[in-house]
């Protein structure tokens, strides 16, 4: 499959994933709702919001301020995108495998398994850097 198949195949497999219905139940599981005070023309008015717990920092968010996770990357860092079997597995898995992380947390371990990704393609490239070898000239010089 060429590069172009594969990519387009993976974003409509994550942009699908998320009417997967243990996403949902994950998400709605740790929430509460709590009475917030806008401000309007006019004056106060109270309204219930839901909030949601952040897993790594133990704070409450409001909806736009936190994302789903999956605990276990769905691309592993080190071994990078091996099938679309194992792609699948990894994306729709069970609410238990799903965790909510507030903004800046997400954007933590998301750099952190970035690095890692990044660190383990540098490897490899360098591992498979062909030698260079000496051209005709130098070898008549």
């Amino acid at each position: 499959m060429d590069n172009r198949k594969k990519a387009f195949a993976i974003r409509m497999l994550r942009r699908n994933s998320l009417r997967w219905p243990p996403r949902s139940e994950a998400k709605n599981e740790g929430r509460e709702k709590r009475v917030v005070i806008k401000q309007t023309k006019m004056g106060e008015k109270k309204v219930e919001l839901w909030h949601y717990m952040c897993a790594k920092c133990s704070q409450w968010f409001r909806d736009k301020e936190i994302h789903l996770d999956h605990i276990k990357p769905v691309v592993d860092p080190i071994a990078g995108f091996t099938t679309f079997d194992d792609f699948i597995d990894r994306l729709l898995v069970s609410k238990q495998e799903f965790q909510r992380l507030c903004l800046p947390c997400h954007a933590e371990k998301s750099i952190a398994e970035n690095s890692t990704r990044h660190e383990t393609k540098a490897e490899v490239v360098v591992e498979t850097k062909p030698k260079k070898t000496r051209s005709k000239i130098e070898k008549k010089i």
